[in-house]
């Protein structure tokens, strides 16, 4: 039997250079393809980026117009008292004056004047069953006698009851008597209140009688948690938050107050500084980028990539407007992946 030789295969030269060109076509196409996914991803973050700091411009205009109003109604409160409209010395008219304004904007939690002689009136709210209740508490003084007294309202401003106190409160220690000090208008740093035992920020006023002799200071108390629910509202995506915080670190609100929630062993309320977030990676990685920026940079806004706790961050930090009395940064949050995540599944 005779065996014949296996023909060897040979690819002829157009089948070779068929084959190179399916092969490079894909090749490309894939690259494309990469390069494409790329570029939709970086048109995504640009896109966030951009959301991220007009919701921050929006949010510092709105803050600043929340603000304003308080503001606005310490000034008109000066103005009243020194045309001789109001008197603080005529107690029941100057306590429904405040009580009308306190009832007429959501935005402030009390309303606080005290002279240079230790009086002093103070309304503010109490949250009932029924609504919104009112508290007064007034300091006077007859025949050089101190008197304290404490008067509860319902939403109409019926007295349901009425009380004397002693305590050891003297209006001029408080932050916002500097006002009166320093004759000027001011916004306090983020401290205690007295009274309700929470954190807020006052702006307060000098306020002079008929003749200009000033006479003690006005002012207008806005509570954190106050501040806190209004960035609350204004989330871009589904893990974005917001906080506003002062140079110095001291915290004046958070899209979640919860966090910025901080009392002491007998359950007291006590102010937060950012430091004390030292455990929230995001928040501590973030804060260690704002601290190396210059003013000129966080006047005009800036973005800010960062990573923390294995995951890609976005982040728009800008001051208030250089010539306000409010020296805070608002700062914007949120996850890459809540604007890229669905794209890169796909």
């Amino acid at each position: 039997m005779k065996f014949y030789p296996h023909p060897k295969h040979t690819w002829s030269a157009p089948y070779l250079i068929f084959f190179a060109l399916i092969i490079l076509q894909s090749l490309a196409i894939g690259i494309i393809m990469l390069k494409q996914h790329g570029m939709g991803e970086e048109i995504l973050l640009t896109h966030a980026r951009e959301m991220m700091r007009r919701l921050a411009d929006g949010a510092i205009y709105n803050a600043s117009h929340h603000l304003q109003a308080a503001e606005n109604g310490a000034r008109l409160t000066r103005g009243l008292v020194g045309t001789g409209i109001l008197s603080p010395e005529d107690k029941p008219s100057f306590e429904m004056y405040l009580l009308e304004m306190l009832k007429n904007d959501g935005a402030f939690s009390g309303l606080v004047y005290g002279d240079n002689h230790g009086k002093f009136l103070y309304v503010t709210r109490q949250a009932s069953l029924q609504g919104n209740n009112y508290l007064t508490k007034i300091i006077s003084f007859t025949h050089g006698r101190k008197r304290e007294e404490i008067i509860q309202r319902d939403a109409d401003f019926v007295i349901q009851s009425r009380a004397e106190i002693e305590d050891e409160f003297d209006p001029r220690s408080r932050p916002w008597y500097a006002a009166f000090q320093q004759q000027k208008l001011l916004w306090t740093r983020p401290y205690i209140f007295y009274t309700s035992r929470d954190p807020g920020i006052t702006v307060s006023i000098p306020v002079f009688d008929r003749g200009a002799h000033a006479i003690g200071a006005f002012g207008v108390d806005i509570e954190i948690n106050s501040l806190s629910d209004f960035l609350a509202h204004r989330k871009i995506s589904a893990h974005s938050f917001a906080f506003i915080v002062a140079r110095d670190g001291a915290m004046a609100a958070h899209s979640n107050i919860n966090i910025i929630k901080k009392f002491d062993k007998m359950g007291r309320s006590q102010l937060m500084n950012i430091a004390d977030l030292s455990g929230d990676r995001v928040v501590s990685t973030l804060w260690s980028k704002i601290e190396n920026m210059d003013n000129k940079a966080l006047l005009e806004g800036s973005t800010i990539d960062f990573a923390a706790a294995g995951k890609k961050y976005l982040a728009v930090v800008r001051s208030f407007p250089g010539n306000s009395r409010w020296p805070w940064l608002m700062t914007v949050v949120a996850p890459e992946n809540d604007f890229i995540g669905i794209f890169r599944q796909a």
